[in-house]
């Protein structure tokens, strides 16, 4: 990637801003879908399904499916809910780590 920026983006100023802003919502939706990895693992060690969530958050099982598929954008105060109704914390201060699944374009 880096010898790719130093081929392409000094010649050409909007490939690499949007370059940039790509890298970005990569690492963006990588957040999240660590989150909504974290998410299902406390469910399914609780037993408790995406109904039996949605239904304790007030939410519809709709949205705890956004929620859980991690193209979800969470609110500290959905993050709060989660919490609360999970007994456990939800997330943590992130830290990289390797993944043992491929994203694949939407």
């Amino acid at each position: 990637m880096s010898q790719f920026k130093a081929l392409v983006l000094p010649m050409n100023p909007q490939l690499q801003e949007d370059l940039n802003q790509a890298i970005e919502n990569e690492a963006w939706r990588l957040n999240l879908m660590h989150i909504a990895i974290g998410i299902r693992s406390i469910m399914k060690a609780k037993g408790m399904t995406q109904l039996q969530l949605a239904e304790k958050m007030n939410l519809s099982k709709s949205e705890i499916s956004k929620l859980l598929s991690g193209k979800e954008n969470l609110s500290v105060k959905t993050i709060s809910k989660l919490e609360k109704v999970l007994g456990e914390p939800v997330i943590e201060i992130l830290k990289p780590t390797p993944l043992n699944y491929e994203l694949t374009p939407a």
